[in-house]
């Protein structure tokens, strides 16, 4: 289905109980709605699962270099608008869940909870030498893999991102739709909307987990978010990358699962009324 906002058109889906909590679903940067496919069988039956693409991925507009949190963000309360309903647990891997903490933080009224898989925290404060000299050199070491053949291009820029054959043939296969260009934009816009952040940490029930194979800087961060929030809950999902969602499904099935039940048993989320 199609959803016109005023970032464009933004593709969605919508599966389980009309009446059902809702789960909404966002995926990392480059990918689409499909990384979520593995998860929907284990809760279609008592959730109602919104699964979406982002502006300027999958089959949404395509337009990159106008990506922004605050747009995407907007997108994720008007698709919940769409599909009346007046709140949700919002799951994000990567940029999703640097998304889903930035539509937390500023429609906190319309999110019971956040999982995040693979994010660090967006409410993280960067000193004035970070925000300035972080950008020249990201944007100097992606010109230069600009330069580089498309094939080279996409192995380094999804080097690390996952551990299964599967999911990299995934992201190769969504990079090279994408083309460099496109990737270049996503990322210097996902970069300036990381160092401009939240004012601070979400304050809904927040579950912040990664894979057991995820970049040393993302663990330290996890743990160190972890930490800071005493309520939060902590998990490494075995065996997984970046992407854990897909390389390893069913762990991140049974931990989102516990999370849920814990939040339904706490009295949250409430069933939707319509508006």
């Amino acid at each position: 289905m199609i959803f016109t906002s005023s970032a464009g058109d933004i593709y969605y889906e919508v599966h389980g109980p009309e009446n059902a909590p809702v789960l909404v679903f966002t995926h990392g940067v480059i990918m689409d709605h499909r990384t979520f496919i593995p998860l929907i069988e284990a809760f279609s039956g008592a959730y109602r699962i919104l699964l979406w693409d982002m502006p300027g991925h999958g089959a949404s507009c395509s337009e990159a270099h106008s990506f922004s949190f605050s747009a995407a963000a907007a997108c994720l309360i008007g698709l919940l608008d769409e599909i009346h309903a007046d709140e949700a647990i919002l799951i994000g891997v990567s940029l999703g869940g640097h998304i889903s903490q930035y539509a937390a933080h500023h429609y906190p009224d319309r999110v019971s909870a956040v999982a995040v898989i693979g994010s660090i925290p967006l409410h993280r404060r960067f000193s004035r030498a970070v925000k300035f000299l972080l950008p020249a050199a990201v944007s100097a070491s992606m010109a230069m893999l600009m330069m580089l053949p498309e094939k080279t291009f996409i192995a380094l820029n999804n080097r690390g991102k996952a551990s299964s054959p599967e999911t990299l043939q995934y992201l190769a296969e969504l990079s090279k739709r994408a083309g460099k260009k496109h990737i270049a934009q996503l990322h210097s816009a996902m970069l300036s909307e990381i160092l401009t952040g939240i004012e601070a940490p979400v304050t809904q029930p927040l579950l912040i987990a990664h894979g057991e194979k995820e970049i040393s800087l993302n663990i330290r961060l996890a743990r160190q978010w972890h930490a800071s929030v005493p309520d939060s809950t902590y998990a490494v999902i075995s065996g997984a990358g970046h992407v854990a969602n897909q390389d390893n499904p069913e762990e991140c099935s049974r931990l989102l699962g516990t999370f849920f039940e814990q939040l339904q048993a706490a009295g949250k989320p409430s069933i939707n009324e319509p508006f």
